[in-house]
């Protein structure tokens, strides 16, 4: 069952890897109507279902789990960004007994890098697992030398998947490629057993009070609150801290938390930097054709205010 756009390279993977599998797809483009694709992968016996994380945020608020019931399938798999922790964990049950594969890619490696066994779920929750065979990963530091297990740098990836450049672009294929190597632009750390956590966008970084805070940490944060469906963290210039963090957050349905109680939950768990000085609730988070978290709108709605 394929829900994703063709134009979105996972969507386009999702064609191509079946037909080199000698596989069948079944396209339905009614996904703002979950319960009908629902139905659909049952008539149709699909056996697999892939979705980005706005597929199983918008599935966790308008199935649940209990309605959630597709006995024939035998895996699902994600991609397209990172989804909170909560999620993933719904998403795992929910499908129960089919196995979640939590992957991760890019358009310019054709576009797979990693993924996590589900057998790894548990004991290496978080991590988007190791590299396919044939791609070489590494954590880097900005001189391209590799960073030891724990310590954060720049995710790099190298095999005959990755994109010899740009079109026409020789500056941007500079950019990102440099010998041989990817430059994702994702940060991360590799742990001993050689398995990948992404931590944050090295272009998202914000600087708060001479620190250097990942929006992510502070989404995962949101998250965990009990009445918060999803959050997302864009900075915002502040003459006193530089840059300071402002949340958007969704809270569950039929739920509602204050402002200052989820400040104050925030507080409990990070460094008062890096807790939110601006919240804002909507009901929806916009989002990109891909159904990725429209950051650069949700910025400009931070800075109008």
């Amino acid at each position: 069952m394929s829900v994703l756009p063709l134009y979105y390279s996972y969507g386009k993977s999702l064609l191509q890897t079946h037909l080199m599998a000698g596989g069948s797809v079944f396209f339905d483009h009614r996904f703002i109507y979950p319960h009908l694709v629902i139905d659909a992968m049952n008539q149709q016996h699909c056996t697999g279902f892939a979705g980005v994380p706005a597929t199983f945020e918008l599935l966790r608020r308008q199935i649940g789990a209990r309605s959630l019931k597709v006995p024939g399938l035998r895996y699902v798999t994600q991609a397209g960004g990172a989804m909170q922790p909560e999620t993933v964990k719904w998403a795992r049950t929910a499908f129960d007994p089919a196995a979640l594969y939590v992957m991760y890619g890019q358009t310019e490696a054709t576009a797979r890098l990693s993924y996590l066994d589900p057998a790894d779920a548990v004991a290496k929750e978080g991590s988007i697992g190791r590299g396919l065979a044939g791609v070489d990963l590494r954590i880097v530091a900005d001189d391209a030398s590799s960073m030891p297990p724990g310590s954060i740098g720049q995710l790099v990836a190298r095999g005959e998947n990755v994109t010899p450049g740009y079109l026409g672009d020789d500056e941007a294929t500079q950019e990102i490629i440099r010998d041989g190597w990817l430059w994702t632009g994702d940060l991360g750390y590799m742990d001993d057993d050689g398995f990948i956590f992404i931590t944050g966008r090295s272009t998202e970084l914000m600087k708060i009070r001479g620190y250097r805070v990942s929006p992510t940490e502070i989404e995962h944060c949101l998250c965990r609150h009990p009445e918060v469906l999803e959050a997302a963290v864009v900075s915002i210039p502040s003459d006193i801290e530089g840059e300071s963090a402002a949340a958007f957050v969704v809270t569950s349905p039929g739920k509602t938390v204050a402002e200052e109680a989820l400040r104050k939950f925030c507080r409990e768990r990070l460094p008062i930097y890096k807790v939110p000085r601006f919240i804002r609730f909507e009901s929806t988070l916009p989002r990109t054709g891909s159904g990725k978290i429209c950051k650069s709108e949700l910025k400009e709605r931070a800075v109008r205010q």
